[in-house]
């Protein structure tokens, strides 16, 4: 149901200068429809969702006493934090 308006939407982002628009014509339009739908089902089917900055996640690892704690991003909004228990 939502797959058609994430197309409309992708379609208007190209001529607008709209919310999302970089992500929406540089990462979401070059997915198959296929995964353009897994990612809609998952933006919306989770019962909880907690969203953190760059800074949280890596504190949440510092302070869990991880070492050789790094991140990664992905488009510079989603954050990859791996560490070594000791």
């Amino acid at each position: 149901m939502m797959y058609w308006p994430l197309v409309l939407y992708i379609k208007f982002c190209h001529r607008l200068p709209l919310p999302l628009r970089e992500y929406m014509l540089s990462v979401l339009e070059k997915m198959s429809p296929e995964k353009q739908r897994l990612i809609i089902y998952d933006h919306l089917n989770p019962s909880y969702a907690k969203y953190y900055t760059r800074t949280e996640a890596e504190e949440l690892l510092i302070d869990g006493k991880f070492k050789n704690v790094r991140i990664h991003h992905r488009h510079g909004y989603s954050w990859t934090v791996i560490g070594t228990k000791p």
